[in-house]
């Protein structure tokens, strides 16, 4: 996550201060140390890895990645699309990317769905159009993401441990959601693959003077635009009339089932992977509030019928 004014899942921890580490960073990425006026840790929630970097002429996002070479490109193309912060340069082998800081305000979930739905269907889209980079299908010039297959090893893993979370069993137990994952399979296997974000969630989504903007882009990819949309729409927590209403925005409401088929998939992955609790960050309260949430969403839907109705319309 890159580019914050207030945000309750992003914010500047501590006062202003010159990191010695984070200056060494910047001059790899050229910017003189003397220029450097403060540099601001940024948390995120998954660990302290992004900074501002304050100068005189400018200030800049700098961050660290272990892998970095889907994410370049990935903010390149998405800037050139006028959806994502500028890049200003970065050092692959150091796992090091700087970009421009934008001004503008993270809003939460509700504020989303109550005022910038178009605007962010209207941005997934215009990701989701790219289907070749510099002439090169997307497939060959970044990696390929296979939400189904992440899925499965998110299930196999946790049904491994000996020792899960009480509340997890709910999610574990509902058979309907791989025969959605089956259709859904079939139907994404004649589908184009595109570039798309990868965590296209609240904290990740800028509004800008200039519209509606992602940043953090480390788990871009290529992979399937409507799993790209239900991941957008579990994270909102849309209802079905409001997903019809965002496919609609998405100029393909004939997409609703399976986005919200998606949807539901992308809740159980993220309550696995909140329940293995193998990342540091899977312990925030952020992430245990979004893996009640999910839990939820999907306990209701199952009781609402809802993945019944989902089988029907897909086919």
């Amino acid at each position: 996550m890159t580019i914050i004014n207030s945000s309750r899942s992003l914010e500047v921890v501590g006062a202003p201060a010159i990191d010695p580490a984070v200056v060494e960073d910047a001059r790899t990425l050229g910017i003189a140390p003397d220029s450097v006026l403060a540099t601001e840790v940024l948390d995120g929630g998954r660990g302290r890895r992004t900074w501002r970097v304050r100068t005189a002429s400018a200030d800049f996002v700098l961050r660290r990645r272990q892998f970095l070479g889907d994410e370049d490109v990935a903010t390149t193309v998405a800037a050139s699309l006028g959806v994502g912060p500028e890049l200003v340069s970065s050092h692959v082998a150091s796992g090091l990317i700087l970009t421009k800081w934008l001004d503008g305000s993270i809003p939460s979930a509700p504020q989303l769905r109550e005022s910038f739905l178009p605007e962010l269907a209207q941005a997934l889209l215009k990701i989701h159009s790219v289907t070749s980079i510099h002439g090169q299908p997307v497939t060959e010039v970044v990696s390929g993401i296979d939400p189904l297959m992440t899925r499965a090893d998110y299930l196999a893993t946790i049904k491994g441990h000996s020792e899960i979370p009480q509340w997890i069993h709910a999610v574990l137990d509902m058979d309907e959601l791989d025969v959605i994952a089956h259709q859904l399979g079939r139907i994404s296997s004649a589908q184009p693959m595109v570039l798309i974000h990868g965590d296209p969630v609240p904290g990740n989504i800028v509004t800008t003077p200039t519209g509606v903007k992602f940043v953090d882009f480390e788990y871009a990819g290529a992979g399937n635009a409507w799993y790209e949309v239900g991941h957008a729409v579990a994270a909102l927590n849309l209802s079905h009339e409001e997903i019809i209403e965002f496919s609609c925005h998405y100029a393909d409401v004939a997409a609703a089932p399976a986005i919200e088929g998606w949807s539901y998939l992308a809740a159980q992955a993220w309550a696995v992977w909140v329940a293995m609790a193998k990342d540091p960050g899977a312990h925030t309260p952020m992430w245990q509030e979004w893996a009640q949430v999910a839990t939820q969403r999907l306990l209701d839907a199952r009781a609402d019928g809802d993945f019944e109705r989902i089988l029907t319309e897909l086919g």
